[in-house]
């Protein structure tokens, strides 16, 4: 299949390295806790003389989730965005999507942003939002409209299943209304794609600027303010123990700390605020969702519990202190 393209070659096996395989790839069905799209194997192709080439993601024909995210890619590839996310190919045959990527040489964010300091944490955090919002306003205006969700986003009503999802269970019914009562104060706004997982291991540090890698999620939330809260977030997590950081145990604890990392998300979420002609409670009933959203989404997916369980317990926090009328986000702002 990659012989038969115009991609150089010919390639063999023994240009490719296999850096990660997830069960069998003709699999129809996930694995308890996957998801469908991540069922196959990533490979690299070296060029003659070692260099790696190409990154492919190999996954079965049928599956819809690679279909779609290779198709996202290369419509945003042909508006132009040729920079901010790897060039792509879609390679099939009857039984297997080969998703090719160009090989792109630089340093994962994750890697590097704990030794950051505010004047370079903020330089940096800037650039990857600026990018991600850029990448998410073209896919609104070119992308295909069955790849991206477009209209307006009435919290309320998207948060339902999720809402209902944690009170089986995970969380108090108390804590769950009063999350989504928070919700209920945003009301509608103008939907716009997401990224869906923007964390600083899917951002690329290259010399020339910055890439947006993983593409499976991106689309499938178009609440504003996600992909800017999960960029925050696990930035926080990362650069635990930085001077810069407080040590607060929880992110939303963190709200309420003067630490420079603190004052840099402080200054983002009053810009984003003032930017869309958003309210406090708006911005608040945003953070529910996102802090309830990923909660739910990491239980359903079945991550391991040291990711999910944190997760959930701020999801809890945050419904103890609105059911108790403390407004953590209010600090923020």
């Amino acid at each position: 299949m990659l012989n038969a393209a115009d991609l150089g070659g010919p390639w063999s096996w023994r240009d490719a390295a296999m850096v990660r395989n997830v069960g069998a790839v003709l699999s129809t069905a996930p694995e308890r806790g996957d998801l469908v799209s991540n069922r196959g194997f990533n490979l690299i192709l070296f060029d003659r003389s070692g260099t790696p080439e190409y990154y492919c993601k190999v996954r079965p024909a049928h599956h819809v989730e690679a279909l779609r995210e290779t198709r996202l890619l290369m419509a945003l590839q042909d508006a132009g965005l040729d920079r901010g996310v790897p060039r792509t190919w879609d390679l099939r045959s009857d039984e297997l999507l080969a998703q090719v990527s160009e090989y792109l040489p630089g340093e994962p964010f994750s890697q590097s942003i704990a030794a950051l300091g505010p004047a370079a944490m903020a330089r940096a955090v800037d650039g990857v939002l600026a990018l991600a919002d850029t990448v998410s306003r073209t896919a609104a205006a070119k992308a295909p409209a069955e790849l991206v969700v477009g209209g307006p986003v009435v919290i309320a009503s998207r948060a339902a299943p999720v809402l209902e999802y944690l009170a089986a269970g995970l969380l108090p019914p108390g804590q769950v209304t009063a999350l989504g009562r928070a919700m209920e104060d945003v009301g509608a706004v103008p939907g716009l794609p997401q990224h869906g997982d923007l964390w600083p291991g899917n951002v690329l540090r290259r010399r020339d600027g910055w890439t947006l890698l993983d593409f499976e999620l991106f689309g499938l939330v178009d609440v504003p303010l996600y992909d800017v809260l999960h960029f925050l977030r696990t930035s926080w997590d990362l650069r635990a123990g930085c001077a810069d950081r407080t040590d607060a145990a929880t992110w939303l604890e963190s709200f309420a700390s003067d630490s420079a990392d603190t004052a840099l998300a402080r200054t983002i979420l009053r810009a984003k605020r003032d930017d869309m002609g958003l309210t406090g409670a708006q911005v608040r009933g945003m953070v529910a969702y996102y802090v309830a959203d990923i909660a739910y989404r990491s239980h359903r997916r079945r991550v391991p519990g040291w990711m999910s369980e944190p997760l959930i317990g701020e999801a809890a926090a945050l419904g103890r202190m609105l059911q108790s009328g403390m407004d953590p986000v209010a600090s923020l702002l």
